[in-house]
């Protein structure tokens, strides 16, 4: 546990253009003593607002700061926005070369140049055979430690303007424990292997504790957590994902309305979600709506508006975090991180927080 009791106010709640701003701009002038591992399921360098960043972090390492980059093969499998797959989905290996299609030339170009500059990266949780399901044992987890400073939360490297949370807060001693989990992940290439199939947890004070989920299949603390939040309830609950994740949540969800919570369900349109997982989302929505109260789904975000945050909010307790609170996710084995605080300011401050972008 942490030395010290945090207040609200040591989280500092960010969005997504704030992230990456504050993230540049805290890497760049890292040099020879330093240390940074930045960790995300998508990196997407090509872009204006990540660019910056990807700069940042070639500077640093040139200066002489030991600074590691994790991205999930996720982004090597498959292309998110079209579905077209990617060169690990078509070979267990795969080289820099004039038929790599975009954009998957660009992300394996920045990772060589970033080494070149002294940097490392490490593409983790290759599937080590072709034609996989590209789904499956994959790491969400979206966390930054530099120096002494921790950032974790929903926020990929791509898709700037996803209306998200990332929290930032100082914690030596916290920073420490993650920055050598993140490294063993490096170290390994696998973050199930890296934490030997066991769900992590990391008390930060009386009202605060970081989980991580291995990703084994059908095991993960943060969902058995969201799942006693929503059971705790009594009074209110908010929660932000960004699919409505049909199964034992919703299942939750609807014991909680039955009893008398009030419930508040932001969710992203099924249009949001690209050609072919839209139309398994419509269907799911479809279904879901025939054996659901219709209060949950009140609050579908309009289409133009792609909600990524991940937050459960009741008057008990707040998840902030990368877990969508859905059943698919545990199935197919997905690594993911979440910060739990068990202070009710905390949580109104963290829906504010959301509901400003999505009311922007």
């Amino acid at each position: 546990m942490s030395t010290r009791d945090f207040r609200n106010n040591d989280f500092r709640m960010l969005s997504r253009p704030e992230y990456f701003a504050l993230l540049a701009k805290e890497l760049l002038p890292l040099g020879k003593g330093d240390r940074a591992v930045v960790t995300t399921m998508g990196f997407s360098p090509n872009m204006a607002e990540i660019k910056p960043i990807a700069e940042a972090m070639k500077t640093a390492a040139k200066n002489g700061a030991t600074v590691s980059l994790l991205m999930d093969a996720f982004d090597f499998l498959i292309n998110a926005d079209t579905k077209v797959p990617g060169p690990l989905w078509l070979s267990p290996k795969f080289h820099l070369d004039r038929r790599m299609r975009e954009p998957f030339r660009t992300r394996l170009a920045e990772l060589k140049a970033f080494a070149e500059h002294g940097g490392t990266h490490t593409v983790t949780n290759q599937p080590g055979k072709a034609f996989v399901w590209p789904f499956s044992g994959r790491s969400h987890i979206k966390a930054v430690v530099i120096n002494d400073t921790v950032y974790m939360g929903g926020c990929n490297l791509n898709n700037p303007h996803e209306l998200d949370i990332q929290l930032r807060w100082r914690d030596p001693e916290t920073a420490d424990w993650l920055y050598n989990t993140l490294m063993r992940f490096e170290k390994i290439g696998s973050v199930r292997q890296a934490l030997e199939d066991t769900d992590q947890t990391r008390k930060l004070d009386n009202k605060t504790t970081l989980f991580i989920d291995a990703g084994v299949p059908d095991q993960s603390i943060i969902f058995d957590e969201a799942l006693r939040m929503i059971d705790e309830a009594q009074e209110w609950l908010v929660l932000t994902s960004q699919y409505f994740a049909p199964g034992l949540g919703t299942q939750a969800l609807a014991r909680a309305l039955k009893r008398g919570v009030k419930i508040t369900y932001y969710y992203s349109h099924y249009s949001m979600h690209g050609p072919i997982e839209s139309t398994l989302h419509r269907v799911a929505q479809w279904r879901e709506r025939r054996r659901l109260p219709l209060a949950l789904f009140e609050r579908r975000l309009p289409i133009g508006q792609h909600l990524h945050a991940k937050i459960l909010a009741t008057e008990k307790g707040t998840l902030i975090g990368s877990h969508n609170y859905g059943d698919f996710g545990v199935h197919v084995g997905t690594a993911e991180i979440a910060l739990k605080r068990t202070d009710v300011a905390f949580g109104k401050k963290a829906v504010e927080f959301i509901e400003k972008q999505i009311n922007e």
